[in-house]
């Protein structure tokens, strides 16, 4: 009784002062902050966290494999297990740096390519040696553009070819990768190249999607075959690159990959052998006056298949 009179006493010399509509507005504006504080932080994490099972399962059957005495799968479930630990940092930075690239490189995006370098040749490093040789071509044709092509034998090409200096790399991909969340933003951001194969018209928005970059003196890539080899051989080459280099008067640079077939052979993606690779840059080929598509072509395809020593 004496406490609740004293306190009544008291409120009536020390009254409570009334919250102001500007101080209700700021705890509601510091409550809003609050929330969306929440929402960014686990729009960030949760996709982050979501992926990382891959990698974790990956590892996992890498163990279970190793312990069967599988050494050839534990190393490739490790491989993809690597490559996805790295991929989830360095993706940070593309995001992060994507507005700055935009407004000072957004055609080159060499900040891209670097950290795209930085992932494949990191996770290579640690299980195979990727030899380059052939360099001193591409420094004739340090910022200009050009037209590269490769033949293709394993999904290990990609990788080997990242340490190809003064190349960046944008493959020509399914569209339906870059929906991937996270990973397929990135390589988008990387500025990879969509192509829908279901749609007619994706291949000629392909062909005008490097003109555009040639044109702003950035080289592009392809696998002239368009799917790996199925027999080791180098296959036909569709008209897609050549017809690019003719257009706008650019060379070709013929490369050549050896060795990952054996490595990681189609059909057998998730084991890795242990040997090195073998990646050699050619001398550029300049079209010849009035010489079309399907000649460049030719004498294209007979270089590569000479080197190959088929």
């Amino acid at each position: 009784m004496w406490r609740a009179l004293t306190a009544h006493r008291l409120g009536a010399v020390f009254p409570r002062p009334r919250l102001s509509l500007h101080s209700t507005w700021a705890q509601q504006t510091k409550r809003q902050n609050g929330t969306l504080k929440k929402i960014l932080w686990r729009c960030a994490w949760v996709p982050y966290g979501l992926l990382s099972i891959i990698p974790i399962g990956l590892g996992a059957m890498g163990t279970y494999h190793f312990c069967r005495g599988d050494k050839r799968h534990g190393r490739g479930h490790f491989f993809y297990s690597l490559t996805g630990w790295l991929a989830l940092p360095l993706s940070v930075p593309v995001l992060l740096g994507a507005p700055i690239v935009w407004c000072v490189d957004w055609e080159k995006r060499t900040f891209m390519n670097q950290i795209q370098q930085l992932w494949a040749r990191t996770t290579t490093l640690l299980f195979f040696k990727t030899i380059v040789t052939g360099n001193e071509q591409l420094v004739k044709l340090k910022g200009r553009p050009a037209v590269f092509v490769s033949n293709h034998q394993s999904w290990l090409d990609a990788y080997a070819l990242m340490w190809v200096d003064d190349m960046p790399l944008k493959v020509v991909l399914k569209r339906e990768l870059l929906w991937i969340p996270v990973v397929g933003w990135v390589m988008a951001l990387i500025g990879h190249i969509p192509f829908n194969r279901k749609n007619k018209e994706s291949g000629k928005e392909v062909i005008q999607h490097c003109k555009h970059l040639l044109e702003n003196d950035v080289p592009v890539f392809l696998f002239p075959e368009g799917t790996r080899s199925k027999d080791g051989k180098l296959g036909p080459f569709k008209y897609g690159a050549f017809v690019l280099a003719v257009d706008q008067g650019v060379p070709i640079v013929p490369i050549i990959v050896e060795g990952t077939r054996d490595m990681m052979p189609p059909g057998d993606e998730l084991s890795l052998g242990d040997a090195n690779v073998y990646v050699h840059v050619n001398p550029a080929i300049y079209p010849k006056d009035g010489e079309t598509a399907k000649e460049l072509m030719e004498r294209v395809h007979a270089v590569m298949k000479y080197a190959l020593k088929e």
